[in-house]
Order: structure tokens, then C-alpha cells, then sequence
């Protein structure tokens, strides 16, 4: 149980984070306190407390601050991975709160963000814990355009990282009516796509991935 005190120096330190003379300091104390299971819980009780990370300090132009914003919503969702996993159930508004303040990060055009959140995306999802909560994310359309768009990115770091989350759709075995449809859709320019898709990558897991998913695409019904 925290303490209306305690709430309330979480509030001071969130705040400290959007400071740049104080970001260093608050940021390692909000990450001290993230560790701790109680408080963790209780960040995630007041959506209030966190949100300026999310919608605001990772914005900030000021360096420091966006880093460390950053850090802290990596150990959110990281830390006391069954808490965050029960927290975060689909069927709780929590889950579209944070989800949708995580897609405006995805959708920057800041190209640092872009890269850190996708990438912390997929090893999220492909945390085994967070089982349910993949299959929720990877069965929403809207999701898999947002995607299969960044798969076209001009920053080939971007590429990469947003084809380590659109495997996750079509490896998906019981992918949603709407997801199946796109790709069915989609079927023929994807095969087209995917064979020149970072074809100077030769690290011989993503070769192998990539192989994969243009298997599974192949043996989807055109549209």
C-alpha cells in the first residue's frame, strides 16, 4: 500500500523527467521505483503518472530527456514482466491506453524513437508472458497496415525492425478475418516485395525468417 505521500513524490519525479537539469536523476529514481513491485502496480493503477512519458517527455527535443523517457517506458514494460502481463490484459482499458500512446511513438517522425520503440515492440511481443497480449495486437488490421508501412520506410534500420513485428502477424496461426484478409489482399505485391527486401542482409536468421514468411504468404488464398 503507497501512501498519499508516496503517490505524490512519484508525481514530483515523473515531472523531474521532463526537466533537463533534472532528468538524469529523476529518471534513475522512477527506474529504482519501477523495480519495486508495489510501486509498479501503482504507476500502472494511475494512468496520470506515467502518461507524459509516452505522450510528451519521449517528444521532447531535448536529447536527455527523450532518452531517459525512453528507458523508463522500457522498464514499464519490461520490469515485473507478470505484473505487466496481468496489468496489461486486452480486455482492460489500460491496454488501450497504453497501446495507443505506444502507436503515436511508432508513428514519429522522429527517426531515433521510430527505431527504439519498434524495436522494443517485438522482443515485447515475443516475450512469451505477454502471449495474450500478442495475439490481441497481431489480430488488429489497423496494426498490420501500420506495419506493412513501415516495411517500405526509407531507413533501413526501420525495415528491419518493423519486419521483426509484421512476422509476428503472419506467423500468427489463427490470425483474425481482417488480418487474413490483407494479406490475402496484399498477397501478390508482398511476393514481389519480400525477395528484394533488405537484400544486402545476410545474417543468416533473417534470411531465414524472411524465407518463412514469404513461405506462408505463398500459401495464402488470393484474394
Amino acid at each position: 500500500m503507497i501512501s498519499q505521500e508516496g503517490e505524490d513524490i512519484l508525481m514530483c519525479l515523473v515531472n523531474g523527467c521532463g526537466d533537463p537539469n533534472l532528468t538524469a536523476t529523476c529518471g534513475t529514481m522512477l527506474r529504482q521505483c519501477i523495480a519495486v513491485r508495489c510501486i509498479h502496480q501503482l504507476l500502472f493503477s494511475k494512468p496520470s503518472l506515467i502518461e507524459p512519458l509516452f505522450t510528451s517527455y519521449a517528444f521532447d527535443s531535448n536529447f536527455d530527456v527523450s532518452s531517459d523517457a525512453l528507458q523508463s517506458i522500457h522498464d514499464l514494460l519490461t520490469k515485473n514482466k507478470q505484473l505487466v502481463s496481468v496489468a496489461l490484459n486486452p480486455k482492460l482499458p489500460l491496454y488501450s491506453q497504453v497501446f495507443g500512446w505506444y502507436r503515436n511513438l511508432i508513428c514519429s517522425d522522429q527517426y531515433i524513437i521510430m527505431r527504439i520503440v519498434i524495436k522494443m515492440l517485438a522482443e515485447f511481443l515475443l516475450d512469451k508472458i505477454n502471449f495474450d497480449i500478442m495475439l490481441d495486437f497481431v489480430s488488429s488490421a489497423e496494426n498490420l497496415k501500420l506495419f506493412m508501412t513501415l516495411l517500405c520506410s526509407k531507413y533501413p534500420t526501420i525495415q528491419f525492425e518493423a519486419f521483426n513485428v509484421f512476422k509476428i502477424f503472419v506467423a500468427n496461426p489463427d490470425k483474425s478475418d481482417d488480418v487474413k484478409t490483407i494479406l490475402c489482399l496484399n498477397r501478390h505485391e508482398l511476393l514481389q516485395f519480400l525477395p528484394s527486401f533488405l537484400s544486402d542482409k545476410t545474417d543468416e536468421v533473417f534470411v531465414e525468417e524472411k524465407r518463412y514468411v514469404t513461405s506462408i504468404i505463398n500459401q495464402l488464398n488470393p484474394a
